[in-house]
């Protein structure tokens, strides 16, 4: 196939076939109970981050009229165990990676099988090195919530990163303040990102309120082809293929863990993240 869903026939069918040419629906950031234990201290030892059965979130997934179905767990595949048999369940994880300026990040890769997830998962905390290995193996993914608090500060250097190498951002998260999806919106429409959209739903209720539309071909995951949803599937506009660019040099800097570095590349993000622009 030659694109970033070689491995997978579903996510193949969402973002690229023209032969399977009908409306279909995927939430793409869901979590069940293996997404292991609560990370804020004094609750991991109590808490799970989600008690969701697979089961119960393969059924209301097709409920809520999914096409396709995948779950997310963090840095976890246990919670597939029990969904292979369905021909319509593609294998997924949400992992939680180091950055080379000392940030973690949440990135959703997608269509993977069992000896990706191990690979992956040597390689979490190397950004370089797990990129590479992703690229090499033509996966697709995303980077989840970027302007979300979840996984720390972000500092400048990442977001150059995102606009090099990360073929897709988050830009409806059914958990995030409505700031923080429409500043990921902005931003994918800026750099002309693909859109995706998910739940990241903890618990069976929210399953399936955020999904990712495809409404045409993605070839090559151009952007403008497809839309990120909510419930009401209105577009995010998100895919639109608008850019402004800034000077070589935009004259802004950047503290960061190797020093302090001046913006020279092709774009300024200030303008991106403001409400009102884009």
């Amino acid at each position: 196939m030659g694109t970033f869903t070689q491995i997978s026939l579903p996510l193949y069918r969402l973002f690229i076939s023209g032969e399977e040419n009908w409306t279909m629906r995927c939430d793409l950031h869901v979590h069940s109970i293996a997404s292991g234990m609560f990370t804020v201290p004094g609750l991991d030892r109590i808490c799970r981050e989600s008690y969701n059965d697979p089961a119960e979130v393969y059924d209301r997934l097709k409920r809520m009229g999914m096409s396709i179905v995948t779950i997310t767990d963090h840095d976890s595949i246990d919670g597939a165990e029990a969904l292979r048999r369905h021909p319509d369940f593609f294998l997924s994880e949400e992992v939680t990676v180091r950055m080379p300026s000392g940030t973690e990040m949440h990135m959703g890769v997608y269509g993977i099988t069992e000896r990706d997830h191990i690979e992956i998962q040597r390689r979490r905390k190397d950004f370089i090195a797990l990129l590479m290995y992703l690229t090499e193996r033509k996966l697709f993914f995303s980077a989840n919530h970027v302007f979300s608090g979840l996984t720390g500060r972000r500092e400048e250097e990442d977001f150059h990163w995102f606009e090099s190498y990360v073929p897709a951002l988050e830009t409806r998260n059914g958990q995030m303040w409505p700031q923080a999806n429409e500043s990921a919106a902005r931003l994918a429409a800026r750099l002309g990102k693909i859109a995706i959209a998910g739940s990241d739903s903890h618990t069976i209720a929210g399953v399936g309120s955020r999904k990712c539309l495809r409404r045409e071909r993605w070839m090559n995951f151009s952007p403008g082809c497809g839309q990120a949803v909510d419930e009401s599937m209105a577009s995010t506009g998100a895919a639109a293929n608008s850019r402004q660019t800034c000077s070589a040099s935009c004259g802004r800097s950047s503290g960061t863990n190797r020093g302090r570095w001046h913006c020279r590349r092709s774009r300024c993000w200030y303008p991106l993240l403001q409400p009102g622009t884009g």
